[in-house]
């Protein structure tokens, strides 16, 4: 591998650990505001953190969809690029 492959290399792994991180932390966001609601309607904070849950859904399958369309994305960008 070359130093400008190399370089790439980094770039991209910085730019997905970024991205998993603001990932982790927008689902964070989205359940301690559905836990939230939850209580001002009366749930006790544990029945409200596993009714959260719930509503949301498997939080893997959910980052593993995000992750499918940024590849996606990267892609149709890579294309239009290349077009332009």
């Amino acid at each position: 591998m070359n130093r400008w492959q190399e370089f790439l290399y980094i770039i991209r792994r910085l730019n997905r650990r970024r991205a998993d991180q603001d990932l982790d932390e927008e689902i964070r966001a989205h359940l301690d505001h559905e836990i939230q609601n939850n209580i001002e309607k009366g749930f006790s904070p544990e029945e409200a953190r596993l009714k959260a849950l719930r509503s949301f859904g498997s939080i893997a399958l959910s980052k593993e969809r995000s992750r499918s369309i940024w590849g996606a994305r990267s892609i149709e960008t890579l294309i239009q690029d290349l077009r332009f």
